[in-house]
């Protein structure tokens, strides 16, 4: 999982405590720089594999031969063996019900041997096809076979780390995020708390109290494409939701259920919290703006 900055978290925060605000465009732009850094350090290293193995092969009949002899041998960690070999880390769990680097190499070698016979039976079904070559700036050029294999290996790096990120905005911006609105209106630090935990797992994500009245919330930061997390939220019986998105049916299904929520995707659309509070009886102070949002945020996630 990424780890997501102090920094990041903030930005996600504004965005989405901005009318209409949302985070997604400012993650997306994130992964993408993640990426393009990723994919300009693989391709230099994969040169560099190529040449090294050249330099040491005499015979270099054997198509592919640098790139699990030479470029596997660059991986720092067995996430890092699955990406050059195309094959993610649950994939290798799944099929070989083992996650060891051994088995991950096993994985990569026998992907890679399949990889390089689909590219030979579809080469060979457009036998007039240009193909595709990569060259780098030093003017070393990968082969089709060869760009295929890297390109397959920047696909599965790329889905890592969206998947990454925004597992991470999940787990990371969502305890802030929660405290930021609590001090926005006027909460004070011994009413929040963390949600409770039975068998291990949380009932809650977190709750919020006055006068010995236990408010639960749950937070959602998946988007419009993930109306199940909201309906698995409501499963909790929470008696505030809050999302960057909800759907007009399940806004229905909430309000059939007397459960608040609010939705940051509206103009103003934090201030749903503020009448949620107002419903349960929580004494609070009805904030004029976001111009205190700084100093709170400086407090909950001070930079370093």
């Amino acid at each position: 999982m990424v780890t997501i900055s102090n920094e990041m978290k903030r930005h996600v925060i504004r965005e989405l405590l901005t009318d209409g605000g949302n985070h997604r465009e400012y993650v997306f732009q994130e992964i993408n720089r993640e990426f393009l850094r990723f994919a300009i350090e693989f391709l230099d290293r994969a040169g560099a594999a190529k040449l090294r193995w050249e330099d040491r092969v005499t015979d270099q009949s054997g198509s592919g031969h640098w790139y699990l002899e030479e470029l596997t041998s660059t991986a720092r960690t067995k996430s890092e063996l699955g990406v050059i070999g195309g094959v993610p880390d649950k994939t290798v769990t799944n099929i070989y019900g083992s996650g060891t680097r051994e088995t991950v190499a096993e994985a990569v070698a026998t992907n890679v041997s399949h990889l390089l016979e689909e590219i030979e039976t579809i080469g060979a079904l457009h036998p007039n096809d240009a193909g595709v070559s990569l060259v780098l700036p030093n003017g070393l050029a990968f082969d089709t076979e060869e760009s295929l294999l890297l390109i397959n290996s920047l696909a599965v790096k790329r889905d890592q780390i969206r998947a990454g990120y925004w597992a991470s905005v999940g787990n990371g911006a969502e305890e802030p995020l929660m405290r930021t609105l609590s001090k926005l209106y006027g909460l004070q630090d011994e009413q929040f708390r963390s949600g409770l935990k039975k068998d291990g797992r949380y009932q809650v994500d977190f709750l919020i109290q006055h006068s010995g009245v236990e408010c639960p919330c749950e937070v959602k930061l998946n988007g419009r494409g993930n109306p199940e997390s909201v309906t698995a939220a409501i499963a909790r019986n929470p008696r505030i939701l809050l999302a960057d998105h909800i759907s007009t049916q399940n806004r229905e299904k909430l309000d059939s259920m007397s459960i608040s929520w609010v939705d940051f995707s509206e103009d103003g659309g934090f201030r749903g919290f503020g009448r949620a509070l107002h419903k349960y009886g929580f004494p609070f102070v009805e904030p004029q703006g976001l111009s205190g949002l700084d100093s709170i945020l400086d407090t909950i996630l001070p930079l370093t």
